[in-house]
Order: C-alpha cells, then sequence, then structure tokens
C-alpha cells in the first residue's frame, strides 16, 4: 500500500469535500474541524518521535525562576499545558531518580494515612485537569485579565465550589469593554486548584493571566495564536493535567518533564499535518462529516479504509503503540509557556 505521505490542508479539504458532495464554504469550515480532530486521534494512537518534548528548566512557568517544578509543602503539579502522554519525571539530581507513574486509584491507596508525608517525591499520578500553573493561595475571587483590550469578549470561568454535588463544576461568564482592567468571579474560590479551565471565545487575542484574592499570579497564558477565520470553533479551551505526588515535596524540586504533546491545530490552506498521515486524515474526516449527515453506511465504510490506512503505516515503520497506562486524557492544550487548542 502507498504511504500515507503529507498533504496540504486545501487538498485534504477538497478531498473531504468532493466524497461528501459538498464543497459550499461552510462545509469547508467544519471538514477542517474534522481533520484536524482526525489528527488529534492518530496522534494519541502511537508514539510519534515528531511530537516528543522535553523540559529540562527545572521550573514551572518560564516567568518565575523561583516557580521549580514541584513546590515544597504542595502535593499538587501541573503538567505542560499540550500534554498528552507523560513519558517521563525525572528529578535533576540524578541520586533521586525519576518518579514512577502510578493510576490514581494505586496512589491514593498507597497514601492511606501518609497522604500528609513529606520527602523526596517519588511516585506520581494524573488526577484531574486545571487551568492554574500555581495554586491559590488566598481564598477568594479570583480575577482574570489580558495584555490586550479584547472588547466585549465573553470568557467562560469553569471552577470546583463547595457546595456542588461531587464531580460537579460551577462555571460563570466573564465580559467587559477592556479585558486589561481585568474582572472578577463572583464566586469565592478556596484555596488550591480550583479553576479547571478557562474558555476564551475564537476572537480572543494576546494574553490570559489571573491572580488570586491575595495578587498572587496563577494563570499564565502568553499567547493566543489561532487565526479565527481559519476555524469553524468557536472556543479556544485552557487546561492541562494536572498531578498528584508522593511524598508531598519537602522542599522545591527541579525536574526534568518529557512528554509527548498534542499536534499543532492546520489552520492554513498550505499547512502539513506534523505526522504522515494525510489519506487517513481524509478517510476519518470523511467518516466524521458522513456521520454529521446521518449516512451511516458510508461513514463506517470510510471509519474501515481509515483505520487499515493507519495500520499499513504504522506496520511499516514498525512502531509501537503506547501503554494506555501512559496516556493521559487531556482537556485539549498547547504550549508550555501558552499556546491554545480548540474544541
Amino acid at each position: 500500500m502507498a504511504s500515507l505521505g503529507l498533504q496540504q490542508l486545501s487538498d485534504m479539504v477538497t478531498q473531504v469535500g468532493n466524497a461528501l458532495g459538498d464543497t459550499s464554504t461552510g462545509t469547508q469550515a467544519q471538514i477542517k474541524d474534522m481533520l484536524n480532530r482526525a489528527l488529534d486521534h492518530a496522534a494519541s494512537l502511537y508514539d510519534w518521535p515528531q511530537l516528543r518534548q522535553h523540559d529540562e528548566s527545572g521550573l514551572r512557568n518560564f516567568g518565575d525562576s523561583n516557580l521549580k517544578t514541584l513546590e515544597s509543602a504542595e502535593a499538587h503539579a501541573p503538567l505542560p499545558i499540550d500534554t498528552t502522554w507523560v513519558r517521563a519525571i525525572v528529578h535533576q539530581d540524578i541520586d533521586q531518580g525519576q518518579l514512577e507513574q502510578r493510576s490514581p486509584e494505586d496512589l491514593y491507596h498507597l497514601f492511606g494515612s501518609r497522604k500528609d508525608n513529606q520527602g523526596v517525591p517519588e511516585l506520581f499520578a494524573v488526577v484531574g485537569h486545571t487551568a492554574q500553573y500555581a495554586a491559590i493561595g488566598t481564598a477568594g475571587a479570583v480575577t482574570i485579565s489580558s495584555n490586550q483590550t479584547n472588547a466585549n469578549a465573553v470568557v467562560r470561568v469553569h471552577y470546583r465550589k463547595s457546595g456542588r454535588f461531587i464531580g460537579q463544576s460551577n462555571w460563570e461568564d466573564l465580559t467587559t469593554a477592556d479585558w486589561t482592567a481585568g474582572v472578577a468571579t463572583n464566586a469565592t474560590l478556596a484555596t488550591g486548584w480550583e479553576v479547571e479551565k478557562i474558555s476564551l471565545p475564537s476572537t480572543w487575542v494576546g494574553s490570559c493571566t489571573a491572580v488570586d484574592n491575595g495578587a498572587k499570579s496563577i494563570i499564565g497564558i502568553q499567547a493566543i495564536e489561532e487565526p479565527p477565520a481559519t476555524s469553524n470553533s468557536t472556543y479556544q479551551i485552557i487546561s492541562m493535567p494536572l498531578i498528584r505526588v508522593f511524598p508531598v515535596p519537602s522542599k522545591d524540586y527541579a525536574c526534568t518533564v518529557i512528554w509527548t504533546r498534542q499536534p499543532l491545530r492546520m489552520t492554513e490552506d498550505e499547512d502539513l499535518p506534523e505526522v504522515p498521515v494525510s489519506e487517513y486524515l481524509v478517510a476519518k474526516a470523511a467518516a466524521y462529516m458522513l456521520e454529521a449527515c446521518n449516512r451511516l453506511g458510508e461513514a463506517q465504510q470510510q471509519h474501515v479504509v481509515a483505520g487499515q490506512l493507519l495500520q499499513s503505516k504504522f506496520h511499516q515503520n514498525h512502531t509501537g503503540q503506547k501503554s494506555k497506562s501512559m496516556r493521559v486524557r487531556r482537556g485539549n492544550v498547547l504550549g508550555m509557556t501558552g499556546v491554545r487548542c480548540r474544541y
């Protein structure tokens, strides 16, 4: 079977449109989203060398030289915002080695009555997601702002709050004529990692930052870089995996983080997918679009074709499938210093 190769976004959009019998402008925008959805799916299944990332800074946020990967007395830490698979977290002091990843169930079982014990972190588990790079230190309102006006843009803040059912989060919409002045949440948020995600409108530009009630910086997305005209999406969602470590750090620890990231979205006509699976993307996107049109028989055929193409690709490359225990179920996302992902 021929190599799946690399094709430009415009060419793939045309092929999917022809398969649908609909090449209208509105449908093309939807096809672009489905091609990116298919790319995310392909990226989540295998260990692509093109998507491997590592950071040796030992810092959680490049703008704060004092904020180490793991903070003293803080059991939680965020991973890079584009993480789809944690490859390794390694202490930079070689004598302390590498943290072992466990399931949340195993980690909490091991905690027992020792959950507050402090020492050199040895284990970690992905336990949720957060929009914060630092914990809320002072309970109260959280203030969202930007370095750009973003006049009358509506920002949706998702957060945990006492008084809600377990697993149920709150959200509220904030807006202002000038986001450089900032807007505070109506809710009082507890200390910790309460802000789960932030949804920004597709027209948002510039940074998205937040401080807690004590003026401590807790969210720091420095740039949103998604041209709004090239996508059918409405929101950009800011979130990253949240880990818990054991023992709780007895001091600040610098770690090297190695991860597999989410692929960059294709937005411009000349964009190429970061992994060479163009024919698979065309077949998978066609399947998604046919399902939306209730052409289920044709959709199933395209799903089968897509699966065969992908299987053939990995057989040719002798690429091993990822270990499921190492995967993070992402809430979408890009860039350790602040890029974006749309859904």
